[in-house]
């Protein structure tokens, strides 16, 4: 099995996320992607974001139906600071001879990802398949770095999470920017009304 890892704290997911997933699945000859919300993300700020369960369940709302999707609470289970390595090795240690994991990153995280935990761990355990980023380029990243890697062709996706929680803390429609399933879920509950 190919099976592709796309870790993120998804607060909330949106159809960029989407996109960007079903795009390398098929470009990578993918079997399956599991989405892995964060506990607690090691590199962001997250005094905003929201409880990992209700982000869980906002990503179950988004996959919902296609089959190829799955989401995956290893990171909220195992509680504290999610670093990629230690989820990369719970996964290792439930695949099979022969299977192969591919972790997906922006260009933004790659060009910081020397200083990730243990980075070089990383590489060992998956190779990481990375998307474009506004404003990053592939000559930012160390060369050295640049040949361990592989490069979507996935389109430039301008939907951030920031700016669908800004819009919804402004009153404004979030339609398209997320699966309906997930925008009624958000207006059910109010989510994003009262950030910190």
């Amino acid at each position: 099995m190919r099976l592709g890892l796309y870790g993120g704290s998804f607060n909330p997911i949106h159809i960029g996320h989407l996109l960007i997933a079903e795009f390398v699945k098929e470009e990578f000859f993918l079997d399956e992607i599991r989405f892995i919300p964060t506990a607690t993300p090691p590199h962001k700020r997250y005094d905003s974001i929201l409880s990992a369960d209700k982000r869980f369940h906002m990503i179950k709302l988004a996959v919902r139906g296609n089959p190829s999707f799955r989401v995956s609470d290893i990171e909220i289970k195992r509680g504290g600071i999610s670093y990629t390595l230690d989820t990369l090795r719970q996964i290792t240690g439930q695949l099979n001879k022969g299977d192969a994991l591919f972790w997906f990153i922006g260009m933004d995280n790659l060009i910081d990802f020397p200083n990730w935990h243990q980075p070089e761990e990383i590489l060992k355990l998956c190779k990481l398949i990375v998307f474009a980023r506004k404003g990053f380029e592939v000559e930012d990243v160390e060369p050295h770095l640049r040949e361990q890697v592989l490069f979507s062709e996935a389109p430039l996706i301008e939907i951030s999470s920031s700016t669908i929680r800004e819009r919804v803390k402004k009153g404004l429609s979030i339609c398209y920017f997320v699966p309906e399933p997930v925008r009624k879920y958000i207006q059910k509950y109010r989510l994003y009304l009262d950030e910190q």
